[in-house]
């Protein structure tokens, strides 16, 4: 909660020095001492908020942006999210619980409370979303799980039973969900490269 005291107290220094320069102003002339007093209650207005979050007093929008950043790495853990989306083959079948945190970012980061303060990281984190949300339905509308359920294809049980080569379809489809990935694989870690740099100034 912003200390409203505080910052009453800074806009009542601002006002009395202001007033002893209209005073000055208009009495026997301003002195170098009251115009001094000015600037310093303005520059002590300005800096009041930044000096109270440097003590902790109030919340900084890095200290925001850097909870979400330690959020966002528990859903989608680096090393086995960047495995999956770059070497996953989607000619291959594919365990489904590989998509578990993609799954997971999908359905809880579309909200308010997760949305970056800092407007590049909020429209990086977009493109994040929005890609991962496209990768998803291409996975639901291409794949089907395969054998005992433990496994997802693209090539289903019913075609890999009629033998003979893939049919063109199935191989189509594999190519579409590889190139998903990749374009998600560069917007997550585009959007890592840039909470790494912002978070550390």
């Amino acid at each position: 909660m912003r200390p409203s005291f505080t910052n009453i107290l800074l806009l009542l220094g601002v006002l009395g020095a202001e007033y002893w320069v209209l005073s000055g102003h208009f009495g026997d002339g301003i002195g170098a001492e009251s115009f001094v007093a000015l600037i310093a209650s303005i520059a002590a207005l300005i800096q009041g908020e930044n000096l109270l979050q440097k003590r902790g007093w109030l919340p900084t929008h890095s200290t925001h942006d850097a909870d979400l950043h330690r959020q966002l790495l528990q859903v989608l853990p680096p090393e086995s999210t960047t495995s999956f989306l770059k070497h996953q083959d989607f000619a291959d079948s594919f365990n489904p619980d590989s998509l578990a945190g993609i799954n997971k970012f999908i359905y809880e980061w579309s909200t308010v409370s997760t949305e970056f303060i800092d407007q590049r990281l909020q429209t990086l984190k977009e493109n994040l979303f929005g890609s991962l949300d496209r990768f998803t339905t291409e996975i639901s509308k291409r794949t089907s799980p395969i054998g005992n359920g433990q496994r997802s294809s693209v090539l289903s049980d019913a075609v890999r039973a009629q033998g003979g080569a893939r049919p063109e379809w199935v191989v189509q489809d594999a190519r579409i969900l590889n190139k998903a990935a990749a374009d998600s694989l560069r917007h997550y870690e585009t959007l890592l490269r840039a909470l790494q740099v912002r978070l550390s100034k």
